[in-house]
C-alpha cells in the first residue's frame, strides 16, 4: 500500500465535516483493514491523527474504531 493513499485517508479525516459524520467510522475502518499492508511510516502517521483529532470524532461508531485503532493490534509499528 502506497503511503500516500494512507495519507489521503487521513487529510479526508482531518476535514472539519468528518468530526461529526457517520462516515468517518467507515473510513477509518480503512486502517483496520489495510493494516498489514501499512508501513510504520502511516501507521504513525495515523496514531498521530488519533492522538490529535481522535477525541473529536463524535459519531457513536467512530468513536468506536477510534478506539479499536488505539488498543488493538492495527497500528504497532512493525519490529
Amino acid at each position: 500500500m502506497p503511503d500516500e493513499v494512507a495519507f489521503y485517508v487521513i487529510e479526508v479525516l482531518r476535514r472539519d465535516n468528518m468530526k461529526r459524520s457517520p462516515l468517518s467510522g467507515h473510513v477509518l475502518n480503512f486502517f483496520e483493514f489495510e493494516a498489514p499492508r501499512l508501513s510504520n511510516r502511516a501507521k504513525e502517521r495515523c496514531r498521530a491523527l488519533l492522538r490529535e483529532w481522535g477525541h473529536e470524532f463524535s459519531d457513536m461508531h467512530s468513536m468506536q474504531v477510534v478506539a479499536e485503532l488505539r488498543e488493538g493490534p492495527y497500528l504497532k509499528s512493525d519490529a
